[in-house]
């Protein structure tokens, strides 16, 4: 025998059923390729000083 057929959003509930309303739009990103490069170094800089001082902190 052929297996059932699925029929889209029928395990929601009848509230989430209906059309979704539009997402907000959050705009674009306007960091610079080179605004990023130094936010993820500084985010970097920043994990690497944590870990050290929680690794002198340990016997």
């Amino acid at each position: 025998p052929a297996l059932p057929e699925r029929v889209p959003q029928t395990h929601l509930t009848r509230q989430l059923r209906g059309p979704r309303a539009p997402e907000p739009d959050t705009g674009t990103d306007a960091a610079t390729p080179e605004e990023v490069a130094d936010a993820w170094a500084d985010y970097e800089e920043g994990t690497k000083k944590v870990e050290a001082e929680l690794g002198a902190d340990q016997p």
